[in-house]
């Protein structure tokens, strides 16, 4: 699930980057010239196929005129439901060795495993 999120946000940082590159007349070539980046890498960002370093990113955006957190944008938001049981284990498990909690880990991924093979039949 975190890759598709990350995927997403890739994809949409270069939307922001390309949308804002086209208003302002720039071609992948002009704006790669005025960054100091090759324009396929750049043509890569705004496809979502590469991801740009903090430095590339600053350097996009002061050509381009906006504010870096423009890029972290999104029409969609993200939640995580608080659930009590797991913040329990969570606390339980915070200072055991990693041993242990990989012995837990295991514990929970059985009985995991069971319930599916339990619904199935």
């Amino acid at each position: 699930m975190a890759m598709g999120i990350l995927n997403e946000l890739y994809e949409n940082i270069g939307k922001i980057i390309r949308n804002a590159r086209k208003t302002r007349g720039l071609t992948l070539e002009g704006l790669a010239e005025k960054v100091g980046r090759d324009w396929s890498f750049l043509s890569q960002i705004e496809r979502g196929k590469s991801i740009p370093s903090i430095e590339t990113l600053f350097l996009i955006c002061r050509v381009l005129e906006i504010p870096v957190s423009d890029l972290f944008k999104s029409s969609k938001t993200y939640s995580y439901k608080i659930d009590s049981e797991i913040d329990k284990l969570i606390w339980l498990l915070k200072d055991t060795s990693p041993s242990d909690k990989k012995m837990v880990t295991n514990v929970v991924k059985q009985i995991l495993k069971r319930k599916k093979t339990v619904r199935k039949c």
